[in-house]
């Protein structure tokens, strides 16, 4: 599998886990594939850190600073950072209800930055 294959399945997963934990956030009978769907949001963001800091700073694996649109690597971190902080503050999220609320906030804000990202794809790149 390419180095190109690889990070489009990865997002696919990621995008895919994220969409599942969000939409069954407020569902009590599926508590357990929310929780599973953000474990699976944190593996793939930990796996995906893993893997850059394994590769060469030139290869494929690694992150990269866009040359032109710079501003477009600042944008992909905070996707990554929002969707980080929803995951990682899910697992406090039961400890009462201020953790659970700020997990909600924290989860509503990572869904209108990944809108903005899809949609500033979209906009860019869209032929």
């Amino acid at each position: 599998m390419t180095a190109v294959v690889a990070r489009r399945c990865w997002h696919v997963l990621l995008a895919l886990a994220f969409l599942t934990a969000y939409l069954t956030g407020d569902v009590a009978t599926f508590g357990r594939l929310h929780s599973l769907a953000g474990m699976a949001v944190l593996v793939a963001i930990a796996g995906r850190l893993g893997a850059a800091a394994l590769a060469p700073a030139d290869g494929d694996l690694a992150l990269r600073r866009p040359r032109r649109r710079r501003w477009l690597g600042l944008a992909a971190g905070l996707v990554l950072v929002a969707a980080l902080a929803a995951a990682a503050s899910g697992l406090t999220a039961e400890a009462g209800a201020a953790a659970s609320a700020w997990h909600a906030r924290l989860s509503d804000f990572a869904l209108a930055v990944a809108g903005g990202h899809m949609s500033l794809m979209l906009l860019l790149f869209a032929a």
